[in-house]
């Protein structure tokens, strides 16, 4: 559903790095374009752990 995923996305923009990373492998399991899309934003992150989740989620969209 486009929803969920819309929601997913905007925290992504969570202040809480946590919340980002975790968000991040979550969208992992969501072969969306918008969601690929997203996390490519989001290798921006100002969080390396952040920045790495997000790294690890398009690999594993990659693969599959």
């Amino acid at each position: 559903d486009k929803r969920v995923i819309e929601a997913f996305i905007k925290l992504l923009e969570d202040e809480e790095p946590d919340i980002r990373r975790k968000v991040a492998e979550i969208l992992a399991e969501f072969d969306d374009e918008q969601a690929i899309n997203a996390l490519r934003k989001a290798l921006k992150d100002p969080v390396p752990a952040v920045q790495e989740a997000v790294k690890e989620a398009l690999l594993q969209l990659y693969r599959n």
